[in-house]
């Protein structure tokens, strides 16, 4: 999924042509992936306090 391009200000990045520039945004963040991988862990039985 394409999002736009920030500079340092977080106003979009536009090229010469007057167009935003684009970038293909990752499909899931750390934190999805972060609760995905707990979820695995105490589907296999690991204790929930210790991860």
């Amino acid at each position: 999924m394409p999002e736009p391009v920030l500079a340092e200000s977080g106003k979009p990045t536009i090229n010469n042509a007057g167009e935003l520039v684009m970038r293909d945004a990752p499909r899931y963040g750390m934190h999805s992936l972060r609760h995905a991988c707990a979820a695995l862990w105490i589907e296999n039985g690991m204790n929930p306090k210790r991860i």
